[in-house]
């Protein structure tokens, strides 16, 4: 699923139609789920926070090539170049900005700015300058990149562990993670191995996939297929009630612990199969193409523009006053929705297009600006 990016802003079609749908749908329940309580895109069934950040590890997992295993250390700094060095510089100005908010009076949250929140906290769970905390999972995708990469190597590879052996032990080590999701309270080194131990099977199974299982579920009558993992779904909401998980503070896990591998995987594979079938519509669509090339930049930068929303609404509010908007809660809720009644599920549709939309625009204008000032800069995206 390589692309490149000019500094016009232009992206090349991906060449897989069926995971440049997928993705988009996964950021876009991610924004739908922070922002759109109200719209309920099957997640009666599948819930969004039961499977969609396992649905990124997957797609990871998918995309991963044995070729970075010849050269680990150069892979490891390329990947680190890539998403890790741009989520520090966005880290570094969400820091500043929540700074300046929290000291104008606008907002109450907020961590200083220290060597810790900058550069070890977001690690653990990203929530120190909270404008950017959904990029939490930047960090630890990439120290999950980065154990399976020398895992797969070295003992994979090396004929020292079966790939099935390896995904059994993966396997322990997501329900073992479970288990003890307490320790993730303690906010430190801990959380972070409790996280990859929690997503290094679906790296591998999303590896496994590609190599071996694809031409299988391909072969799989769809209309039966989508039926039985609904059923599974609605046999487990029947029995163990709430499926939802909170990966973010690795917490609100049902007691058993097989329970999230489960509704990962059903998630995942439903999706998977609509995503499918939607490419004979929509594979071309430059939209979806967008929306799939931006997942870093919907991830790290959608709640900046609901809080810009909102801060118009403040602006206004200081001279007319705005019906039903709470400037008690835009300085101490994280997420701050302004609702009207009768109006919540419009603006909740705006919201969505707004929190998709926005980072798209931006990262549009910041390429053109690159482009001004570098113009034979040349952004390649893998």
């Amino acid at each position: 699923m390589k692309t490149k990016q000019i500094a016009t802003g232009k992206v090349q079609e991906k060449s897989n139609k069926q995971f440049m749908i997928l993705s988009a749908i996964g950021i876009v329940l991610v924004v739908v789920s922070h922002f759109a309580g109200s719209i309920h895109v099957l997640s009666d069934v599948f819930p969004y926070s039961s499977f969609y950040m396992s649905l990124f590890i997957f797609i990871s997992g998918y995309f991963y090539s044995i070729k970075k295993e010849e050269h680990v250390l150069q892979s490891i700094w390329h990947k680190f170049k890539k998403i890790m060095i741009p989520f520090f510089i966005i880290n570094l100005f969400y820091g500043i900005f929540c700074t300046i908010m929290r000291n104008i009076g606008i907002v109450n949250y907020g961590a200083p700015i220290s060597l810790y929140t900058l550069f070890v906290q977001p690690f653990i769970n990203n929530s120190q300058f909270v404008f950017n905390f959904p990029s939490w999972f930047v960090p630890v995708l990439f120290v999950t990149y980065c154990v399976y990469l020398l895992i797969h190597k070295y003992m994979i590879r090396n004929k020292k562990l079966n790939e099935y052996i390896a995904l059994v032990i993966f396997i322990i080590f997501n329900m073992l993670a479970i288990y003890f999701q307490d320790i993730a309270r303690q906010e430190d080194l801990r959380t972070l191995l409790l996280k990859v131990a929690f997503f290094l099977p679906f790296f591998e199974i999303g590896y496994l996939y590609k190599t071996y299982w694809q031409k299988y579920e391909d072969k799989l009558n769809t209309p039966i297929y989508l039926a039985i993992l609904m059923v599974i779904n609605l046999v487990l909401i029947s029995i163990f009630g709430d499926l939802n998980y909170d990966m973010h503070e690795f917490s609100g896990f049902n007691p058993y612990v097989f329970l999230p591998l489960i509704t990962s995987m059903t998630g995942i594979l439903f999706w998977l199969r609509i995503s499918r079938i939607l490419v004979k519509c929509i594979g071309n669509n430059k939209i979806v193409n967008t929306i799939s090339n931006n997942t870093f930049s919907i991830m790290s930068h959608h709640f900046i523009y609901l809080f810009a929303f909102n801060m118009i609404l403040y602006v206004i509010n200081l001279k007319w006053a705005v019906p039903y908007f709470d400037t008690e809660k835009l300085a101490n809720a994280w997420i701050y929705i302004y609702e009207v009644p009768n109006w919540n599920m419009l603006l909740q549709v705006f919201y969505v297009v707004l929190g998709v939309g926005g980072p798209i625009l931006g990262k549009k204008i910041w390429n053109l600006v690159a482009k001004r000032v570098c113009p034979k800069t040349i952004y390649k995206k893998d």
